[in-house]
């Protein structure tokens, strides 16, 4: 056995599943902060507005990440 070489791993599609959905929701909340800010600096939506998408892409960018160290914590390695 070698340092670092995979011993175990266990079923990650649930878990690869989940990861494809939140990249998805995390592009598209991306992309909606990027119309909110180009929004935002003709005065066309509201401060409000304009905090919720960023929360929002926010959110969904931490949530990918928590959902990417899940997959990490389904192998064993020596």
């Amino acid at each position: 056995v070698e340092a670092n070489q995979t011993l175990a791993q266990m079923e990650d599609a649930d878990i690869q599943q989940n990861v494809s959905e939140l990249e998805a929701r995390a592009n598209l909340a991306q992309k909606g902060l990027a119309r909110a800010q180009k929004l935002g600096k003709t005065g066309a939506i509201s401060k409000e507005a304009l905090d919720t998408a960023t929360a929002n892409a926010a959110a969904a960018h931490a949530s990918l990440e928590r959902a990417k160290a899940e997959l990490g914590y389904l192998k064993l390695f020596a």
